[in-house]
């Protein structure tokens, strides 16, 4: 992010220095300033307080500023840094906690009697409509997807120029069904009639009723918040926060100096973090490909690699992607009609 930055005190890196940009540095800053305000106000009309709302976008912004590089370093899904808030370090949860911690004492929300200004702004910077669909998971998800779709455009020969198009109308096209379907489904299949599980308040009115409403008045309505809030703030406390991120930031700034200043150094500061975040999903793939790669190297050179491997790969990578299509197309209606008893 550094050159984007400069670019928007007049310091445009030259034209050679990244000849496949789809814009001008300086446009991608300015649109990302338009998107944080334009983001404050629209919270502002659903009765957001706007000092929740501006801090949230901007610890959001710098969460995904990492998380980004975390993607292109690493090369693929497993960097997105986004897990299940009940298995992975799911950063969208640590982000409420900070919030609650930074700004409730301020302007308070929770532990008070709720409005539609307190109970709708918890709704917007937390788990449920925030974290896990339209203010988070959405944008974040376009982004990875952003990087991925350039990625195999430059790996199959596609100008990024014309793949950002694409990009901008799969983009405007998946914001509209993420916001539009989640309101649309949860108003047409309501919680109270989902049969399948105990606690109705996991979907749509039934969740913001039970937990957001509820129990907000007492404290923080959702469970990973309340335990990340806790940790923060009480055991092991503020202080064991601060001095873990200072030790986190120097290792991964330590690591990052080293690789631009020694060839030799290969540690990669994103494949730590990604070996710590998911543990036994990471090294068997990795292996495998390597084992793959170093193979067909050794037998047939760079020239099997480019024009047998490489294209099958990228075709498991599609498939899975259509797989994935059909799947949904399958389990969505058996999963409504099941769980909602219209067999």
């Amino acid at each position: 992010m550094g050159p984007i930055f400069k670019a928007a005190i007049g310091k445009e890196p030259p034209e050679e220095f990244d000849p496949d940009r789809p814009v001008k540095y300086v446009i991608a800053f300015w649109m990302l300033i338009a998107s944080i305000i334009l983001y404050v106000l629209l919270a502002a009309v659903a009765n957001v307080i706007p000092i929740w709302s501006l801090l949230w976008i901007l610890i959001l912004t710098l969460m995904m500023i990492g998380t980004y590089r975390y993607v292109a370093e690493t090369g693929g899904y497993l960097g997105v840094g986004w897990g299940h808030a009940f298995h992975f370090s799911s950063w969208p949860q640590q982000e409420t906690a900070i919030l609650q911690a930074i700004l409730n004492p301020i302007a308070p929300i929770a532990r008070v009697p709720p409005t539609k200004e307190t109970v709708m702004t918890y709704a917007f910077t937390s788990y449920g409509i925030s974290a896990d669909g339209l203010l988070s998971m959405t944008p974040f998800s376009a982004g990875y997807i952003t990087l991925e779709s350039l990625k195999l455009a430059k790996t199959e020969g596609i100008r990024l120029r014309d793949m950002m198009i694409a990009v901008l109308i799969a983009l405007i096209a998946t914001m509209f069904a993420q916001g539009f379907g989640t309101f649309f489904w949860n108003i047409v299949f309501p919680a109270d009639l989902f049969t399948f599980y105990p606690a109705t308040g996991w979907l749509g009115s039934g969740f913001f009723m039970l937990y957001y409403v509820r129990n907000l008045a007492t404290g923080l309505a959702y469970g990973t918040e309340t335990t990340r809030y806790n940790n923060l703030m009480l055991n092991p406390g503020p202080i064991d926060a601060v001095i873990k991120i200072v030790i986190g930031v120097a290792i991964v700034v330590g690591l990052m100096l080293a690789r631009e200043r020694f060839p030799w150094f290969r540690i990669s500061a994103a494949g730590i973090i990604l070996g710590a975040d998911f543990g036994v999903k990471f090294w068997a793939p990795f292996l495998v490909g390597f084992a793959i790669k170093y193979i067909t190297l050794r037998i047939g050179g760079v020239k099997l690699f480019d024009e047998k491997v490489r294209p099958i790969m990228v075709g498991f990578l599609y498939g899975f992607g259509l797989a994935n299509i059909i799947h949904l197309l399958i389990f969505v209606p058996a999963f409504t009609r099941i769980n909602y008893g219209l067999l």
